[in-house]
C-alpha cells in the first residue's frame, strides 16, 4: 500500500468515526458537538471521499440554526463551562464564543464555501 492510499484510508476512517446524526463532530472523545469550523473543513474531505449524506447532515444541522443571518459557532451542548465541570446543559445552537461572548466570524464564510464545493461536485462533468 502506498502512502497516499494509506492516508486516504486513515482519513476516511477518522471522518466516519466523527460522523453523527447531526453532522461531523470536532472529536470523538471530548468535542462531541458540531463545531462549524471543524465540521465544515471535514466536509471538504468528505466530499472527496464521497460521503455526501454526512456532508448533507452537517449542512442541514448548521443551516437550520441560522439566526439573524449568523451560522452558529457550534451545535450541541450550550455551555462548555458546564461540560468541563461535568454538569448537565441544554442542547442547541451556540452563536457566541463562551470565553469572550463575541460572534464567530468564520462559520458563515465556511458555510458558503462548502455549499459552493457541494454544488461543484454535483455539477462537474463525470469522467468515463
Amino acid at each position: 500500500m502506498n502512502a497516499i492510499t494509506f492516508l486516504r484510508a486513515e482519513t476516511d476512517a477518522i471522518l466516519r468515526k466523527n460522523a453523527t446524526a447531526h453532522g461531523f463532530v470536532a472529536g470523538a472523545t471530548h468535542f462531541r458537538d458540531v463545531w462549524a469550523r471543524d465540521a465544515l473543513f471535514a466536509c471538504w474531505g468528505a466530499l472527496r471521499a464521497g460521503m455526501y449524506d454526512e456532508v448533507r447532515r452537517t449542512l442541514q444541522t448548521l443551516g437550520q440554526q441560522v439566526r439573524n443571518g449568523q451560522v452558529p459557532l457550534r451545535y450541541g451542548r450550550q455551555s462548555m463551562r458546564c461540560v468541563f465541570l461535568g454538569l448537565p446543559t441544554a442542547i442547541g445552537p451556540v452563536y457566541h464564543n463562551d470565553k469572550t461572548n463575541h460572534a464567530a466570524l468564520d462559520p458563515n464564510s465556511l458555510f458558503l464555501i462548502t455549499l459552493d464545493r457541494v454544488h461543484t461536485v454535483h455539477t462537474r462533468p463525470r469522467s468515463i
